[in-house]
């Protein structure tokens, strides 16, 4: 089974209370509580740019293409390359990864 963490080099971006996961990757915190900004910067987590976007399909005919409205949304999220620090929105090393959860339209 893959563990399906992301990593830099030797570092695993994830964080765990009290317990070592399975896979034996990332930061495990065992003596104490943490906060959500504890939880970012120990597990690597920081330099995400997330946003919701609406989901669309597109049919494909003769008559060319039609973009469709789907109901619900997209979670994506931009990855600062560790080799780059500093992540502008052109820059070439931002490297997008799309989870997708539908929710209700609003």
């Amino acid at each position: 089974m893959s563990h399906e963490i992301e990593t830099h080099g030797s570092q695993a971006a994830a964080v765990f209370a009290r317990k070592d996961a399975w896979h034996r990757l990332g930061t495990t915190v065992r003596d104490r509580a943490f906060t959500a900004e504890e939880a970012i910067r120990l597990g690597h987590l920081g330099g995400w740019d997330v946003r919701k976007l609406p989901l669309t399909t597109a049919e494909v005919s003769e008559g060319g293409v039609t973009a469709i409205e789907v109901p619900g949304f997209a979670t994506v999220r931009t990855t600062r390359s560790p080799a780059s620090p500093r992540r502008s929105a052109s820059s070439a090393a931002a490297t997008p990864r799309c989870r997708t959860r539908t929710t209700p339209s609003s």
